[in-house]
This record gives C-alpha cells, sequence and structure tokens, in this order.
C-alpha cells in the first residue's frame, strides 16, 4: 500500500496494475485506487489501470474492470 508520504509532490500520473486473474482481491484493489485517488497530491493526476493476466483461465476480460475496479 502506498501511503502519502509515498506520493511525490508534483505527481502527473499513476499506473495502476490490477491481476485480473486474482478475483479475491478485486475489492482490495477497488478500496487502495480510490483511497490513492482522494490523496490531495493526486487529484489532478491522469491514472491508467493496467488490467494484467487477462489471458490466463479465469481472468476477468476487459469488459468486467472498468465496473469492479475503476467505477467511482
Amino acid at each position: 500500500m502506498l501511503s502519502s508520504a509515498d506520493i511525490p509532490a508534483g505527481t502527473q500520473g499513476l499506473v495502476f496494475v490490477v491481476d485480473s486473474s486474482d478475483h479475491a482481491r478485486i475489492e482490495e484493489a477497488k478500496t487502495e485506487l480510490h483511497r490513492i485517488l482522494n490523496d490531495l497530491e493526486m487529484s489532478d493526476c491522469l491514472l491508467l489501470v493496467f488490467a494484467n493476466k487477462q489471458d490466463l483461465n479465469g481472468g476477468m476480460r476487459n469488459t468486467k474492470h472498468p465496473r469492479k475496479v475503476a467505477a467511482c
């Protein structure tokens, strides 16, 4: 997990990597992403959500990620 001290002043972007095959932790990923984006240092940053491991059996496909992770 990132803390406010881990986010450098002037941060302009964030690449958030989600393990598409880890269904059990998708809620945790969503909570963490929202916590990070609610930090004042991150209020104007660009966001890229990278859904890793979609090719694995059981991996969530890209149509499920926006609703499960980045939906605000």
